[in-house]
């Protein structure tokens, strides 16, 4: 896909990542939302046994349209199973029209027929033997984005006029037909921010076009790879290329009650405490001894400062002596003090106090579904401990499990645009309230993060730090682990555990863009091995 932009531009195929379409958008209720995916979950699973050992591809072309379609024996497997998960969810008044075509993987169409040469030669490059991983996935999309124009921000924007939108990283901009046919100056348009929801002008070389995918949100993915019969004999082609250390691929999903509780949005008042109790801490609870296998529980930090009110937060919440006031609700009662002063929140930027009930709330789920975490990993970035401070004071367990400061737990540096930021020490940490593990030593010192970072040095270095975090445990009895980090650790500290490859940079950013804030993934050892699993408990899900 990216040699067809390279050589061609962009055609109709780059507007989503390939894939096969095994229905059309469908209508889900907020508060059904967490039944369907466990509707999807369970019609998989029972499914799985019968899958196809080997999806065959054959090639297909038309005058403005190349792709690859699935045999029959597949095509047939995946389009009994949507029957039957569309038969399931109707009982609760969702309609799911199964695709009827020929199921395919679109590789190009609507492209200039100058084009159409190049992209033959394109396709014939491609082995439709190889062996490959393949998922099913469960997306929404926002409605509004549904004939509209997608662009991602590559450079930051202030705001210099009231009509102005102030353009942040990492957020997108889509423009309606309506916008389109504003009447604006040259090099200027007229779009609303996918993050925030608000509207105003913005220079066009500010921002690139981008997959309307890349909005999408994940729900739910069905792993299909240990199924099938070539993915073994792929991992050892490649064991002798790479130099790297792969575990074997354990069996996809197989819990008979993968979300059993489905009723967080009708209780969603019981869990909750009231915004003015959000400092009052949980009784205290004992830490006994997980039931089962080991599990470690990946989180993204909850919602920032500087990602709602922007770049421009600290100077209008500082005065001249570096006394902080709080400009509005949902920014933080009070902030640590900081040995460089106000500016060191700029590249470490505290969380919100939606942020802090995201956490909370979160932890009070944890408990309510009886999981007692034994140990607590974090990020040095100020997020992301104070996520973990308030996850396991949501759970009661602040008073019995101390963070450990892990920095090889950081981002990928070059998101930090390959500078380590100015992180407080333990100790300040302890002073300023965060239970922090002043004697733990960093598995991955600071000084040794590289500035020029490769995504697949980041993939091995969080590979190297979650193994040696699992093996830093106690071994006589089950743990339950917290990694509290950043939205890429999700896929880096759980990928290459589970037996995949690293992603390329591109797809680790479109993976990223998708999680949201206290986004959780959930590792379960099984026999020496481990495997991605369904949390036990129900988590956010933001507007």
């Amino acid at each position: 896909m990216a040699s067809s932009i390279e050589q061609c531009g962009r055609n109709g195929a780059h507007k989503t990542f390939p894939h096969t379409t095994l229905c059309m958008f469908f209508t889900v209720k907020d508060s059904l939302m967490a039944t369907c995916v466990h509707v999807l979950q369970k019609t998989f699973d029972k499914f799985l046994a019968s899958a196809p050992k080997k999806f065959h591809l054959q090639p297909y072309k038309a005058d403005k349209y190349f792709g690859l379609l699935l045999d029959e024996k597949t095509a047939d497997w995946f389009k009994n199973m949507l029957c039957e998960f569309a038969n399931e969810v109707s009982k609760l008044d969702i309609e799911v029209e199964p695709h009827k075509k020929q199921l395919h993987l679109t590789l190009a169409f609507k492209f200039l027929q100058e084009h159409r040469h190049t992209l033959d030669q394109l396709s014939k490059k491609i082995n439709y033997q190889a062996p490959a991983n393949w998922e099913m996935r469960l997306y929404s999309r926002d409605p509004r984005l549904a004939n509209s124009e997608i662009y991602r921000v590559i450079y930051e924007y202030s705001r210099q006029k009231e009509k102005d939108l102030e353009l942040l990283k990492e957020d997108y901009v889509f423009m309606t037909e309506l916008d389109l046919q504003r009447d604006t100056s040259k090099g200027w348009f007229y779009g609303t921010s996918w993050q925030r929801g608000v509207c105003g002008l913005f220079p066009g070389n500010y921002v690139e076009v981008a997959p309307e995918s890349d909005c999408w949100v994940l729900h739910r993915t069905c792993y299909l790879y240990n199924k099938l019969e070539a993915v073994p004999q792929f991992r050892k082609t490649l064991k002798k290329k790479e130099a790297y250390e792969y575990e074997e691929a354990q069996p996809a999903y197989q819990s008979d009650d993968l979300l059993s509780k489905t009723h967080v949005y009708s209780n969603i008042r019981k869990v909750a405490k009231p915004v003015s109790k959000l400092h009052q801490q949980s009784p205290p609870l004992p830490v006994p001894k997980p039931q089962g296998p080991n599990r470690v529980f990946i989180f993204r930090h909850a919602e920032r400062v500087d990602a709602t009110f922007g770049p421009n937060w600290i100077r209008s919440s500082f005065d001249k002596e570096g006394s902080y006031d709080r400009k509005n609700l949902n920014m933080p009662l009070s902030l640590p003090k900081r040995a460089g002063g106000p500016e060191m929140y700029n590249k470490d930027s505290p969380i919100t106090m939606m942020g802090q009930f995201q956490a909370r709330l979160t932890g009070e789920g944890m408990r309510e579904e009886g999981v007692r975490l034994t140990h607590a990993f974090s990020s040095p970035s100020l997020r992301c401990v104070q996520t973990a401070q308030h996850i396991l004071e949501g759970i009661g367990a602040e008073g019995s499990v101390t963070i450990k400061i892990e920095p090889g737990l950081f981002e990928w540096m070059a998101w930090a645009k390959g500078k380590v930021p100015d992180w407080m020490k333990p100790e300040d940490m302890v002073m300023s309230g965060f239970t922090v593990d002043k004697s733990y030593k960093f598995i991955e010192h600071p000084d040794n993060l590289p500035p020029a970072e490769r995504a697949d040095d980041y993939y091995r270095r969080s590979y190297d730090v979650i193994r040696k975090i699992v093996h830093s445990v106690p071994s006589n009895s089950a743990q339950d682990i917290l990694l509290l980090a950043h939205a890429g650790s999700l896929d880096a500290l759980s990928r290459m555990i589970i037996g995949q490859l690293p992603r390329s940079a591109q797809e680790l950013t479109r993976f990223t863009q998708q999680v949201p804030y206290v986004g959780c993934c959930m590792l379960e050892e099984v026999e020496g091995s481990w495997r991605l699993s369904p949390p036990p408990f129900n988590t956010l899900v933001h507007g």
